[in-house]
């Protein structure tokens, strides 16, 4: 009797033992048919936001290399957007004040120029008509050293003139 009832209590247990294993089986084929259909959307959810992170940054360094093709035309004024929050924002924000000193030093350099320019020009100005009156003799007559030397300082001047005449073109050409 107690063989019978080990014999019965080991087919209950073998029994059990096979459920487990068929419910097992079953399942580990369930997770192969899921693994089968979730491995592809996990590649493409990987790929899609791989190409959306290169796009980004893609994107970040496009609007940086045409703001520095930008200011190297000498046009101070362009500015980057800040977006994303990331390390291109700090450096987009970094490049707009860059382009902002560089506008501001472009701007004083050409005050500075005009200015002096002008300057420079009212009392050449003067200076070119003393000679002319001198050398036309309206306060006396002038001896051939003094005439020569008269000449020599008007041609002096007429050159300085021409010079501070092309520097004034070149300040109104840079400003455009």
């Amino acid at each position: 009797r107690l063989n019978e009832q080990t014999r019965v209590l080991s087919d209950v247990a073998q029994a059990g033992i096979t459920r487990e294993l068929q419910q097992a089986v079953a399942g580990a084929r369930r997770a192969g048919r899921i693994s089968i259909v979730v491995l592809p959307l996990l590649l493409l959810f990987s790929l899609g936001v791989g190409w959306l992170f290169v796009g980004s940054i893609s994107r970040s360094i496009t609007r940086l290399t045409h703001g520095t093709r930008a200011v190297a035309r000498g046009d101070f004024t362009h500015r980057l957007e800040k977006v994303g929050g990331d390390e291109f924002e700090d450096l987009a924000m970094d490049f707009n004040r860059m382009t902002e000193r560089l506008g501001e030093l472009d701007q004083a350099k050409q005050d500075f120029l005009s200015h002096v320019s002008h300057e420079l020009r009212t009392p050449l100005s003067s200076m070119q008509e003393v000679n002319r009156l001198l050398l036309e003799g309206l306060p006396g007559d002038l001896n051939e050293r003094q005439t020569r030397l008269l000449r020599m300082n008007l041609d002096s001047e007429n050159r300085l003139s021409a010079m501070i005449s092309r520097l004034l073109s070149l300040s109104r050409f840079d400003a455009g």
